[in-house]
C-alpha cells in the first residue's frame, strides 16, 4: 500500500505567499502540484450557500452546494443532483417565496426509471427528509428528472 504524504495545504500556500510579499518580491520556490486531486480540492469553490440546512426550504445557493450528492427516494431509487439552474426574474418576487426560483436536475443512478409528475419522499444526508415533486422525464433521457422550486 502506498501512503501519500504532503505538506501542501491552503494554510501553507497562504503563508508562503505572505513570506514572498514580505521578502520584497524575491524569488520563492513554490511546490509543483503533481496530484490533480490535491489541486482540485484546494481550488474547489465553497459557494455562498449553507451546509446542513433543511432542503425543503433551502435557497438556490444552498442547493448548489449539494451538486454531486445523493438523494434516496421512498421507492429505493437513488438520484444524484447534477445541476441547479436559477431562473431569470423579470419582476420582484412576492414575500414568502425562496430568494430565487430554480430547477434542480437529477440523474437516477440506481433503481431504473421513475414515473414523472409525481411527488416522492426523499432522504438526504445533510438536507433531511422532505417531499419533492419530480417533473415528467424526457423520453430521450429517461434517467434525468427535474424538480422546480419557487
Amino acid at each position: 500500500m502506498v501512503t501519500k504524504n504532503s505538506n501542501l495545504s491552503r494554510r501553507n500556500v497562504v503563508i508562503g505567499l505572505a513570506v514572498a510579499g514580505a521578502a520584497g518580491g524575491s524569488t520563492v520556490a513554490v511546490p509543483l502540484f503533481t496530484d490533480a486531486e490535491t489541486l482540485q480540492n484546494i481550488l474547489r469553490p465553497v459557494g455562498l450557500g449553507r451546509r446542513n440546512v433543511k432542503l425543503n426550504t433551502a435557497t438556490s445557493a444552498d442547493w448548489s452546494l449539494q451538486k454531486g450528492t445523493l438523494f434516496t427516494a421512498q421507492t429505493g431509487h437513488v438520484l444524484k443532483l447534477v445541476d441547479v439552474q436559477i431562473f431569470t426574474e423579470k419582476s420582484p418576487r412576492p414575500p414568502g417565496l425562496r430568494d430565487k426560483a430554480f430547477i434542480a436536475r437529477f440523474d437516477i443512478v440506481r433503481g431504473g426509471t421513475l414515473d414523472g409528475n409525481r411527488t416522492y419522499r426523499f432522504a438526504h444526508s445533510e438536507g433531511g427528509t422532505f417531499d419533492m415533486f419530480l417533473a415528467a422525464r424526457n423520453p430521450a433521457n429517461p434517467l434525468r428528472m427535474n424538480a422546480i422550486f419557487n
